[in-house]
């Protein structure tokens, strides 16, 4: 029984998109927008299997507060960014090994 429940929820969390995503990405039109608060970063790219790991560059709106603008594709994003050369992830709900020993975000666009 615990063992469905725990299913049931971790498909839920996966279908919609991961409620905690809600403030960390934005479905604008054909482009996902990612957001990332990154303390005294003064370059920042976003990094994804989207952009086939090529580097996006971010655009600093306020303050800490970082965007990416990429265009939008549905299904399973790994993602993060490199924040002055050195790999930054948000504080985002659902990670996964990268491969490399560290670890990638995850969001899974679904519109």
């Amino acid at each position: 029984m615990r063992k469905t429940a725990l299913a049931f929820a971790v498909t839920i969390l996966v279908l919609s998109g991961c409620s905690m995503h809600r403030r960390l990405v934005e479905h604008q039109g054909n482009s996902l927008v990612f957001f990332a608060e990154i303390p005294k970063a003064h370059r920042v790219y976003f990094v994804s299997n989207i952009t086939n790991f090529n580097k996006v560059k971010a655009i600093r709106i306020k303050n800490n507060l970082w965007e990416a603008k990429v265009p939008f594709k549905k299904g399973f994003i790994k993602y993060f960014y490199l924040a002055d050369g050195k790999v930054f992830l948000p504080n985002c709900s659902m990670k996964i090994n990268d491969g490399f020993g560290g670890k990638d975000c995850v969001y899974v666009s679904r519109m």
